[in-house]
């Protein structure tokens, strides 16, 4: 699986944006932020992962927004966690153009994510 590049500061012009999702099952994947459209990227700045139940994982990443397959991991697999906050402000995450954010459980169980980041 690739890895997630980062950049020293959002571009100018970049569109802020909140996203967030909750759900029962997210085991098959779950679009957090839709794809932007060829050419455009989503810049992560912060995220919160909230899990419920301790034979959970979850993983953030970026993919196709049809089939919700992770196909670059931005975080995780994280085990066994309650509430996970992550700060990218000084260094954003750099989703690659056309790719969507996604989350994926390893099992079943209530979860929440709340991305922050910004599209150009």
């Amino acid at each position: 699986m690739a890895e997630a590049t980062r950049t020293k500061q959002l571009p100018p012009g970049a569109i802020p944006w909140l996203s967030n999702i909750s759900s029962a099952d997210a085991s098959g994947g779950v679009v957090v932020k839709a794809a932007g459209g060829s050419g455009v990227n989503h810049y992560i700045t912060r995220v919160w992962l909230m899990g419920s139940n301790d034979d959970i994982t979850l993983t953030l990443g970026s993919g196709d927004d049809i089939d919700a397959a992770v196909e670059v991991a931005i975080i995780g697999p994280i085990p066994q966690f309650d509430v996970m906050a992550f700060d990218f402000r000084d260094m954003p995450i750099v989703v690659e153009a056309n790719k969507a954010i996604l989350i994926d459980a390893g099992g079943a169980g209530d979860v929440a994510v709340v991305v922050e980041g910004a599209t150009l």
